[in-house]
């Protein structure tokens, strides 16, 4: 019976949307589970986007339009359709992605079955104009997904779906500073305050667009990403009492991704003893799964080794002496190295 069935809010934020949003809201009215309300933010669109979700709102009682009297940007979107929200649980959506049919009815069960879950996300297929399509997922357990956060997001954002009283109870809203890793900084806030998972299946398809943030690979992009996500890894390395210098935070963020390995020289002293530094401090503060840490920053050595071996410069004895080195060599021979 559909009065068994807890309502969930879906929340999508659009702006100039036109290309993809009939897509996007077809996926969410379409789904097998339909105690829903879908509650849409428009961000002052310019082109026909709201007149496209003005049809479906008309259509469909479920869909709540709200229109901002100026463009205020994605976090303001979201926390106000938050607000609004009267559902047991909150799914985020783009409006520029797919939700496969029993993405809303899978994840419901998974929350309504793991009681000390607080958020999940589930793994999504890429997809998009000259983008390979293939799957995305992140790591699976709270630990793993903690350990994540020291470098980058630990969910696909679109797939996230969360309890609505997390955030009532411990007044929490994304940061309206943090306008392109807004997700990022909410999710480092949290995990101190909830457990979190991902579903290890695809219940969503991720466009990559080509004039998104992420996708934007000169200077100046890079150097916007930098300075936000700045932001946010330096208050989760708070936690392990460590201060960067602008060097160390450089470096932090060149290894938070293997594309940036891949495109920057990076000194594998340096980098031994910045990890060092990391694994060091946790030991006292033991912030982060002390095991599972090791596993993870030896295998970002590995990657940026990997990397570095390409480069004329290369120095073999650096690697040698480096205890990340070996490190991985242990894990790896005792098949330790993937938990499952």
């Amino acid at each position: 019976m559909i009065e068994n069935l807890p309502l969930v809010s879906i929340i999508l934020a659009s702006y100039n949307a036109e290309k993809y949003i009939k897509e996007a809201v077809d996926s969410i009215i379409n789904q097998t589970y339909d105690n829903l309300e879908i509650i849409i933010v428009d961000d002052c669109s310019t082109d026909t986007t709201c007149k496209i979700l003005e049809k479906y709102a008309f259509k469909d009682k479920r869909i709540i339009l709200y229109k901002n009297i100026e463009n205020s940007k994605l976090p303001y979107s979201l926390n106000f359709a938050i607000k609004k929200a009267n559902g047991k649980y909150l799914a985020r959506m783009d409006a520029d992605d797919i939700s496969l049919p029993t993405r809303i009815a899978e994840q419901v069960k998974f929350m309504e079955t793991h009681k000390d879950i607080g958020i999940c996300g589930t793994a999504v297929e890429l997809f998009g104009e000259n983008v390979k399509e293939h799957i995305l997922s992140h790591p699976k357990t709270h630990k793993e997904m903690k350990t994540r956060l020291l470098f980058s997001v630990c969910f696909n954002h679109p797939t996230v779906m969360l309890r609505k009283n997390l955030l009532i109870d411990n007044v929490l809203s994304y940061n309206l500073e943090y306008v392109n890793s807004q997700d990022y900084e909410l999710w480092s806030r949290l995990c101190d305050i909830t457990k979190m998972a991902n579903i290890y299946k695809v219940l969503l398809k991720y466009r990559i667009v080509s004039n998104s943030i992420t996708a934007t690979t000169d200077k100046y992009k890079e150097e916007l990403r930098y300075q936000l996500l700045k932001g946010v890894f330096t208050k989760v390395l708070e936690n392990l009492n460590i201060v960067n210098t602008e060097e160390e935070n450089k470096l932090h963020f060149i290894i938070g991704l293997n594309d940036r390995m891949q495109k920057n020289s990076i000194d594998m002293n340096d980098l031994d003893r910045y990890l060092s530094k990391i694994v060091e401090s946790n030991k006292k503060t033991k912030y982060f799964d002390v095991n599972y840490l090791m596993k993870f920053l030896s295998r970002k050595y590995i990657i940026a080794l990997y990397f570095q071996l390409k480069k004329s410069d290369f120095q073999l004895f650096s690697v040698l002496k480096s205890k990340f080195f070996y490190y991985f060599i242990f894990y790896k021979i005792r098949g330790f190295f993937y938990e499952k």
